[in-house]
């Protein structure tokens, strides 16, 4: 049972860091029929200014 219970906040935990990642939007996630494609966006002097901003 308690197995079950750790796992449980395993899949939480990390549900939780995804949604941080993608609210960041410092990654784009690419669906297609060959698989998940992940990339690292580059910063723009734009984004560099409004995070800047924002902190």
């Amino acid at each position: 049972m308690k197995f079950k219970l750790n796992i449980k906040d395993k899949v939480t935990e990390a549900a939780e860091h995804v949604y941080d990642v993608m609210k960041k939007n410092e990654y784009v996630i690419n669906v297609a029929p060959k698989g998940i494609k992940v990339k690292k966006q580059r910063q723009t002097q734009d984004t560099i200014k409004w995070r800047a901003k924002n902190r």
